[in-house]
């Protein structure tokens, strides 16, 4: 039985997605009957009453979508303030499924949630859509529009837009900037392409432009020096280490300081929240 109260809880079990990212995956993915019951038991048993005891995050799920989870889905409407006081939701997203039906489903999750963070990993309609299949940017957009408006109005705390890497896209990092400025974002978070398994070698070599040894690495190390990248809401620290001046500088030093991306992105918000008033919690 856990005595500590923990402050940290990620689910990330349930890899069930509506889309086929090639940077993640190579399908489609829906857990079985089988699988089903066997998360179903563990909320039941293990997950829902370990978050009443949460002080802290739960962070749901990077490996999967939660609105697309059978499982994820019956979690989050089992959340509510009064049962779960100390627990506060990062929830991941790709956004496609985040409509404004879906949110009357759940109606106690704004409360919720601390961190609503949106992948998105494009600028321009047909390169998303190219690599988030089938997601399709006008729904995107549309559903995006209504968390921008639930978060002027006060209704989510932060909202946060994500952009993968990748010689595909690279090119659009300072159109995506635009976008999450015009949005009204709290923070665009930059990360460099990772081989989870659906790459072949070669292909993961040709699509990863953030090598140092990919002709277009240079192209992509003038963009990150741009005066665009320097807007307080960008995150771009899993970058930085590519510009050689950053690492022979000063600069490095919060960077080696900094035990995890976690720990420097509460520090960026505190601030946030200190300019716009908001307590912390």
């Amino acid at each position: 039985m856990l005595e500590e109260v923990p402050q940290m809880v990620e689910l990330n079990h349930d890899p069930s997605c509506n889309l086929a990212c090639p940077s993640c995956r190579t399908e489609i993915i829906t857990a079985k009957a089988d699988e089903q019951d066997v998360y179903a038991e563990s909320a039941r048993r293990v997950i829902l009453p370990l978050l009443r005891k949460v002080n802290g995050q739960s962070y749901i799920s990077g490996g999967g979508e939660a609105f697309a989870s059978k499982h994820y889905r019956s979690i989050l409407a089992a959340l509510n303030r009064a049962e779960y006081p100390g627990l506060y939701l990062y929830l991941i997203t790709n956004g496609q499924l985040l409509t404004a039906e879906r949110w009357r489903q759940f109606p106690d999750l704004r409360e919720m949630i601390d961190i609503l963070s949106v992948s998105i990993d494009a600028a321009r309609a047909e390169t998303y859509e190219r690599l988030r299949p089938p997601g399709k940017w006008p729904t995107l957009m549309k559903n995006l529009e209504l968390m921008a408006e639930m978060r002027r109005a006060g209704s989510l705390r932060r909202l946060q837009i994500n952009f993968v890497v990748q010689e595909e896209n690279y090119r659009e990092i300072h159109e995506f900037v635009e976008l999450g400025i015009r949005l009204g974002v709290d923070s665009m978070w930059f990360q460099r392409l990772t081989n989870y398994g659906a790459y072949a070698e070669g292909a993961f070599a040709k699509a990863d432009v953030t090598s140092p040894s990919h002709p277009k690495h240079a192209g992509l190390l003038d963009i990150l020096r741009s005066p665009v990248m320097n807007h307080p809401a960008v995150d771009v620290e899993m970058l930085m280490p590519l510009l050689p001046e950053v690492v022979t500088s000063e600069m490095r030093l919060p960077l080696l300081r900094t035990a995890s991306r976690r720990e420097s992105q509460e520090l960026r918000w505190s601030a946030i929240d200190a300019q716009r008033g908001i307590t912390p919690k």
